[in-house]
């Protein structure tokens, strides 16, 4: 089984299978698949919490 972890993000773009994000300090971007991730809601309306693989959070510089 894979290990997950939920990182809160700002959403920039959402293009149907992918969106693009910025980590909270505004620093990364990075782009991540639909089929790779999961979204909820935050108490904003452009932040999510994202849970992913942890290797992806790794290999986007989000954790």
């Amino acid at each position: 089984m894979t290990d997950t972890i939920e990182v809160e993000c700002h959403i920039k773009i959402n293009t149907g299978k992918a969106v693009l994000v910025t980590d909270m300090s505004w620093t990364v971007k990075a782009w991540l698949p639909l089929s790779q991730i999961e979204m909820s809601d935050s108490d904003h309306p452009q932040r999510k919490f994202i849970t992913m693989p942890e290797w992806l959070a790794r290999e986007k510089d989000l954790i």
